[in-house]
Order: structure tokens, then sequence, then C-alpha cells
């Protein structure tokens, strides 16, 4: 199966696979007309880590994930075994290549060509995808949105769809899903930033396309041991003063140990948005927080007062229609669910 970014494919069960670095998550939707309702969910957790984040490594352990899967859908019941699977963002290389007006004819050879210097292995090792950012080109100039995935990459998840006994139809990145599942408006240029367990992603989209994206090799597990050690307690103990009081801790000693954490994505955020900027797009006017970290007490109005935008937590389920008794359940956790709900949307 190839990479296959841009294209949408229809049936009436929709599976979307997250395989994150402590656990998977497993999303199916069933079509009903032009909706789209929530069908099964699961989640599997792991105890040691599925996949490596240590910048220009990729480590994934087919076998493990391959044997998670299994029992997730021979215990879940899933109705579907074709499914859409994310690939994490720093397993990839995209960019932005700016070109002269052409023909489409044209565009395809200069847009292989051009990607050439942005791709560090031969494009005939990577799965290679494109697509043309309309609302940033102009006359006299193209923007085009590239994204490659070597070859290994997808042979590996290809082989631990193999062993899973599913069948990968689609692969995308995460960023693409997570949009999907919490743009509201897509009119609106809006900020993603999805603070996950080993990763935090910063993701601007605008008219509905992700057109710039920057990883953070740093999430909430670091910061939990950050926590642990300056204020000599337990792991857990300082896990659940985070997910329970976080930046609105009564403690001093918490937010002073926080602050640096959330200033650094705070940085990196601001300096997304002014690339953006001089990309020739708008700055955003909208932040939604996702992911587990994301929903840490305090955060959104730390980043909303910071950087004068307005911030939300994102709600993934916003455009899935879910049965009542399970609201509650998924309300609770719904930041975890939002690419593997993008997927199955796809």
């Amino acid at each position: 199966m190839a990479l296959n970014l841009f294209g949408k494919k229809k049936s009436a069960y929709r599976v979307g696979i997250d395989i994150g670095t402590s656990s998977i998550k497993v999303v199916e939707l069933v079509r009903q007309g032009s909706a789209a309702a929530l069908n099964n969910y699961a989640q599997f957790y792991t105890r040691g880590e599925y996949m490596s984040t240590k910048p220009g490594s990729f480590n994934i352990l087919d076998s493990q994930i391959a044997e998670s899967l299994k029992q997730t859908f021979q215990a879940a019941n899933f109705n579907s075994r074709v499914v859409t699977v994310a690939l994490p963002v720093f397993s990839s290389f995209s960019t932005l290549i700016t070109l002269p007006a052409m023909s489409p004819e044209e565009l395809e050879d200069a847009v292989r060509y051009e990607a050439r210097k942005y791709i560090p292995v031969p494009i005939s090792e990577v799965q290679f995808d494109w697509t043309q950012v309309a609302h940033l080109s102009t006359a006299n100039s193209l923007k085009v949105l590239t994204v490659a995935v070597p070859n290994e990459i997808v042979e590996k998840y290809n082989r631990i769809a193999q062993m899973a006994g599913i069948e990968f139809e689609n692969m995308e990145l995460e960023t693409f899903s997570t949009a999907r599942a919490l743009i509201k408006d897509e009119s609106i240029p809006t900020v993603i930033l999805d603070v996950g367990s080993r990763t935090t992603n910063i993701s601007i989209v605008d008219q509905g396309i992700v057109v710039l994206h920057h990883n953070i090799d740093t999430g909430g597990s670091a910061l939990t041991r950050i926590m642990a050690r300056g204020m000599a307690i337990d792991p857990k103990r300082a896990e659940y003063i985070k997910v329970n009081q976080g930046l609105e801790s009564p403690d001093g000693q918490v937010s002073e140990l926080l602050q640096p954490f959330v200033d650094k994505i705070i940085l990196e955020l601001e300096q997304a948005m002014e690339d953006y900027i001089r990309e020739g797009g708008r700055r955003p006017a909208s932040i939604i927080l996702t992911g587990g970290g994301g929903k840490m007490p305090g955060l959104n109005s730390y980043v909303q007062d910071s950087v004068n935008i307005e911030t939300e937590y994102g709600n993934p389920f916003q455009k899935v229609q879910t049965p009542p008794p399970l609201q509650n359940i998924l309300q609770s956790g719904e930041a975890n669910f939002s690419v593997a709900v993008g997927l199955a949307l796809r």
C-alpha cells in the first residue's frame, strides 16, 4: 500500500488506528448518509514504549504492536479490518516549496525536482505526495505542500498489518487526522497544539490544509519526571498533581517547575506563527489544545494570555454522533482520541 495523503475513499465502516508511544487507540465510525456515528472504540495501554521518538531515529516494535492490535480487534469485535493508520510526524519530511507560476503539466516534474533539496534521502527511497496550497499562491508564484515518508517506515506498518490480520488502506500524518477532527471553521487560520506523552506537535491549519507543522521532542512524561525530581516525590504522585492541579496548583513550587516547560512550547508556537506569516499566511486567530497533556489545568488560560489568541480544548467527537450513555466517558478522555477519530472521518 502506497502513501496516499490527499486522496479519499468511502465505505460504510471506517476505522482509524493511532499507534502512540504508550498506547494504541482505535475508533470505528459508521456512515449514516452524510453523518458519521461512533460504532466502536478501544484503547490499549502498554507498560513500555511502542516506538522511539529520539531525533534522527525511528524504531518501532513491529511484533508487539501487531500482537496488541490483534488482541484489541478480537476483544472489541470491530466490523471492519480495513483501516487507516496514522504516521507520527517525526517519521516524515514535510515542507512548503515556492515555485514560479507554471502549467499543471509542468508542475509535477518541478515539484519532484525541487523536493529533492529538502529530503535527506534519495526520492526513490520515499513515498511522496504533494498538493498546491491555493490560498498562499499568487499569480506569479505557487506554494506547494510536500510530504515524504521513507519506504522502510511504510513497509514496517504494512508488515504490522499483515501480522495483525488487518489491512492498512491508507496512511497519513497524525497532524492531518487531528485537524480533520478538531477544526470547526476552515476559514479561520488555527493552531493545533498537541501535547502528547513523548512529543508536542504544533500545526497551523488554514483553509482545511495543515500547511505547517513543527515537532518538539518533549511531552507530558518529561514534565512528570521534572516534577518528581524537583519536588522529591514519587512519579505517580507527580503525575496526579500534573493531571489534577497543573498550573492551578496551590503549591507555588509546581508552577515554578511547570512554567519553563510551557514557556518553551509558547516560544516554539510564536516562531511557527511567524514562519507562517513569512510564507504569506495570516496570523492564526484560534488555538486548539489536544493530546493527554493538553488538558492540564491552567494550560488553556496560560497559553491564551501569553499569545493573546483565543484558546480552547478540542473535542474530537464534535462531528460524530455518540450514544448518550458514552458521552460522559468520552468527555473525560476525549483528547486522546483526536487522531483516531480524524482517521476514521477521512
